[in-house]
């Protein structure tokens, strides 16, 4: 782009808001909880990560299972790749052309990051000249399937993750699509060994719920977005803190505006992250080198999304709770805010707040009364 300056500070502000990670109570909680549970779960048995949209599931899984990849030799620059794979990550995407995923592109998918050589060459065409997207046509789905099992056989991979396992719903063959998608590989675990790691949106409760075969071999539980509890927005202070030592800010500290941040970000560090990347474009487009409190309302989610996502947020912890989590008569605070005033009158502090309720409580899909 002859002629544009993208090097200014916000726009690096925003490279390094998208690439930080900022470590905060419960994405760490939610680090150790995949691993503990992944590193004594069995072969054929199931974790499941449940949480809303942006809340940091997707890092939390990749991190966690990270631990269990094996290491590089960093002197074997020119060595060939590993034989082994322990950990087989796959993103639930639904890519077709008539919007409805189904069991063949999953596998083709699962094949693709496998980089098998017949089923998941790179290549544009293979030996006899023909695409990839010709040869997964021309294949019975059987043939697929054997093919990734042996290739999970052939790499020793001990564990399958499934992110965004929320657009599983969009799979073929109506409601009973993704319970038929998910028995089939709950059962392919039991047979060739390895675990299930499963992360997802509330949505994912509509299907899961409807596999008591699979929940009965389960460890699952929340990854919760952060509330109106003393602990909750002292943690959540901590983060705001982090942020404004990554990006160029004018005015008072970001914890003096505490409540509008939590509310209007619906308590997920996701949303947050993304809510001052859109600021620094704002911030830029007025020449400007720091970025304000202005920028932030200008930048704040619109109604329309606001209400979508915190109906998805409000149903799902309600049907994992069963009944109204704790603190839930605060989640008037969720709704749409006004920005604090940028003025003499400033927000509380926020360690004088009166506390709301006690902490949130957790329970297991199978456990839930």
């Amino acid at each position: 782009m002859d002629g544009v300056n993208l090097d200014f500070p916000l726009a690096h502000a925003a490279k390094v808001l998208a690439k930080s990670r900022i470590p905060h109570r419960t994405f760490e909680q939610a680090i150790k909880r995949i691993w503990q549970t992944a590193s004594v779960a069995q072969p054929g048995e199931v974790v499941i990560c449940v949480g809303p949209s942006r809340v940091g599931k997707s890092r939390a899984i990749r991190d966690a299972m990270a631990r269990f990849e094996r290491p590089v030799d960093a002197q074997s620059e020119h060595s060939m790749p590993p034989v082994s794979r322990p950990v087989l990550s796959l993103r639930i995407r639904n890519s077709s052309k008539n919007a409805r995923l189904r069991s063949k592109d999953f596998y083709a998918q699962a094949l693709s990051k496998q980089h098998h050589p017949i089923f998941g060459f790179t290549d544009a065409v293979d030996h006899k000249g023909r695409t990839l997207a010709t040869v997964i046509r021309d294949t019975a789905e059987d043939r697929l399937v054997e093919a990734f099992s042996q290739t999970l056989i052939a790499e020793q991979t001990k564990f399958l993750v499934l992110d965004e396992i929320q657009h599983l719903r969009y799979m073929e063959g109506g409601r009973d699509g993704p319970i038929r998608m998910l028995d089939s590989l709950k059962t392919l675990a039991e047979e060739k060994g390895f675990v299930l790691v499963l992360a997802g949106a509330y949505p994912v409760l509509d299907f899961l719920e409807q596999t008591p075969h699979l929940l009965g071999r389960s460890f699952d539980f929340e990854f919760a977005r952060y509330r109106f509890s003393d602990d909750d927005k002292e943690s959540f202070c901590a983060v705001l803190d982090t942020i404004e030592v990554l990006i160029p800010w004018q005015g008072e500290p970001l914890a003096t505006y505490l409540d509008y941040l939590l509310t209007n970000s619906l308590g997920c560090v996701g949303l947050l992250m993304k809510w001052f990347r859109e600021a620094t474009t704002h911030a830029g487009n007025d020449d400007r080198g720091a970025m304000q409190l202005s920028d932030l309302e200008a930048s704040v989610l619109n109604r329309r999304k606001r209400q979508a996502l915190l109906a998805e947020i409000d149903s799902g912890e309600a049907r994992w709770h069963r009944n109204p989590p704790a603190g839930s008569e605060a989640d008037d605070q969720f709704r749409p805010a006004s920005a604090p005033d940028n003025g003499d009158s400033k927000s509380p502090n926020p360690k004088r707040k009166k506390p709301f309720t006690a902490k949130n409580r957790n329970y297991s899909l199978g456990g839930r009364t």
